[in-house]
């Protein structure tokens, strides 16, 4: 298991949802529904019928440096409530950068920052 980033701090993104992937320049925002540990500041009881307390947010990565990039094989699926499943999200430290894998990609990168904002 790669340690996370201290930053993704009270997010459990083993139980998160990848939901896209936006970019401007050299900031790289990844969109997710983000499973939050009971130490994080926004926690809340998990809604009825979920396991986790879910918020949707970001990821920003500022000043980005992408050093490899390998695209994924998604299969696309469907949720029970009919919204489309894009898969898994995984970030850990990697050599002084940063190791993204999600069902359409790994990437290895550096940043000058990461952030987490939470709707």
């Amino acid at each position: 298991m790669r340690k996370e980033p201290p930053a993704l701090s009270g997010l459990y993104l083993e139980d998160s949802y990848f939901l896209g992937l936006l970019v401007s320049g050299a900031t790289l925002r990844i969109r997710g529904l983000f499973a939050l540990t009971r130490d994080h500041e926004a926690y809340a009881a998990p809604a009825s019928g979920e396991q986790h307390c879910y918020r949707e947010g970001e990821i920003a990565l500022t000043g980005v440096q992408v050093t490899e990039w390998v695209a994924g094989k998604p299969t696309l699926l469907r949720d029970p409530d009919g919204s489309m499943d894009l898969g898994s999200l995984s970030i850990g430290d990697r050599n002084g950068g940063y190791q993204i894998s999600t069902e359409w990609f790994d990437m290895i990168c550096r940043a000058d920052a990461l952030s987490v904002t939470l709707d």
